[in-house]
């Protein structure tokens, strides 16, 4: 389907795609846009043309209020499945604009993502949740894992959005999101093997508390504020001050050489077994 009809003015608006699958859950919207885009076999760049929007922008940072519900109207779904991003990364915007302080970024187009293995395996549909974008989110809570940092098969970053009709090896297309964009292999293949690790004591307390620091900032996020015990008292905290808080518990710096495979050494360390170079 090649896309030639314009409109004028959002009153005009009314369901003109067919088989637009809606955001899942917590979705991001570069996930989503990657997803909707195959639905209808073609390029991200060629649907945000049709919704008016621009491929020059980060989706994620840019969707609006007004934006999203151009696009739900047109795709004939409800703007409540945008309503949770569109809390969060105008939240970001107040305080980071750019959302470079706070997001895994690539390039002005791409952004940057991990992955939980545990998350992809189960998921009934293949999807990145918004918060897998973000430099604090570090630990899947669910599966007791590391976030992964990228495909493990080829190397390459997770970004998104992206062209999945026209990704993988030989561009043939990619059907789903739990396979790597540029080697078609399943990121989600280990899932099992790294399952628990941080549940097993393999981390030290300083690391442990920047895995906790980090969720605590994406819930001040969606809150608007958050809390802080000062000797006897806890006070509430504006949201502006989360920058400080990043520095004080070390979320803003990189875990160097602390990954899924380094917790697995660790554990045949510790179980008495030969570790593999």
């Amino acid at each position: 389907m090649k896309f030639e009809m314009r409109r004028s003015h959002v009153s005009e608006v009314k369901q003109e795609l067919i088989g637009v699958p809606s955001p899942h859950g917590f979705e991001s919207p570069s996930s989503w846009i990657s997803r909707a885009a195959l639905s209808q076999g073609v390029r991200v760049g060629e649907l945000l043309h049709y919704f008016g929007a621009s491929r020059l922008g980060d989706f994620d940072m840019g969707l609006s209020q007004k934006k999203a519900q151009v696009i739900a109207d047109t795709c004939g779904i409800s703007i409540i499945h945008f309503d949770f991003s569109l809390k969060m990364f105008s939240t970001l915007r107040s305080i980071d604009q750019t959302g470079r302080n706070f997001l895994l970024a690539f390039d002005e187009r791409y952004g940057r993502y991990r992955y939980c293995p545990g998350c992809l395996h189960h998921q009934r549909v293949k999807h990145f949740p918004l918060h897998w974008r973000f430099k604090t989110w570090r630990f899947c809570p669910i599966h007791q894992c590391l976030m992964e940092d990228r495909c493990l098969h080829c190397g390459s970053n997770i970004t998104l959005s992206a062209d999945m009709f026209h990704s993988g090896p030989q561009k043939k297309g990619i059907a789903f999101l739990d396979r790597c964009l540029r080697c078609e292999q399943k990121l989600s293949a280990h899932w099992e093997k790294v399952q628990g690790l941080t549940a097993e004591d393999l981390l030290d307390d300083e690391a442990m508390h920047q895995l906790l620091v980090g969720r605590f900032i994406l819930s001040a996020l969606y809150h608007g504020h958050f809390f802080m015990k000062k000797s006897d008292r806890i006070t509430k905290r504006k949201l502006s001050e989360i920058l400080g808080l990043m520095h004080l518990g070390g979320t803003d710096r990189d875990w160097v050489g602390i990954d899924n495979r380094e917790l697995l050494r660790r554990r045949t360390a510790r179980a008495g077994y030969p570790v593999e170079d």
